[in-house]
């Protein structure tokens, strides 16, 4: 295949539902936490893109790293309602997934720190609360791995836009 970004197919669905991600970080409870999850998003927004687009290894690292950014930079804007020593934790994420991207099992991963996330905000705003971006994950996760274990139908994008709603309803309730 070994696509180029400029020959990339552009005019997927799959390609624009990663926008999605960029409107979690308008909900983030404090500038700090906005600008890491922003920053997460962009990643994962352009890293997914560019994988869908793609379908090139050097674009499904980017797309790994992205989802394993974003989701501790939702999960450490959670905790930073305790303290803002949680943000450190972003970059050595963020680089220890870069590292070891392509032998990394996202299915098991990003379960992982959205378990993590919804902990600490049922610690926080309540166990009922804490199920709403649960759900949503949980909906997402069935979308992604019983309905379209594939990558390229609107399926995906919904999961996208799912995965995406999820992050945005736990900073809501910040």
């Amino acid at each position: 295949m070994n696509k180029s970004v400029i020959e990339g197919d552009w005019t997927d669905d799959v390609v624009y539902s990663n926008l999605a991600y960029l409107a979690p970080a308008l909900f983030a409870p404090e500038p700090l936490g906005a600008a890491l999850v922003g920053m997460a998003g962009m990643l994962l927004c352009l890293g997914s893109a560019a994988y869908h687009a793609t379908y090139e290894r050097w674009a499904r690292r980017l797309d790994v790293t992205g989802m394993l950014t974003f989701a501790p930079a939702v999960v450490a804007t959670i905790a930073a309602q305790w303290s803002p020593w949680a943000y450190a934790g972003i970059p050595l994420a963020s680089a220890f997934y870069w590292q070891y991207a392509l032998q990394i099992n996202t299915v098991v991963h990003v379960p992982a720190w959205v378990l993590l996330g919804v902990l600490f905000l049922a610690a926080q705003m309540g166990g009922v609360w804490a199920l709403v971006p649960a759900g949503l994950f949980v909906a997402g996760g069935a979308v992604r791995l019983w309905i379209e274990p594939n990558s390229d139908s609107w399926w995906h994008s919904i999961w996208h836009l799912l995965g995406a709603g999820a992050a945005l309803a736990a900073l809501v309730l910040l």
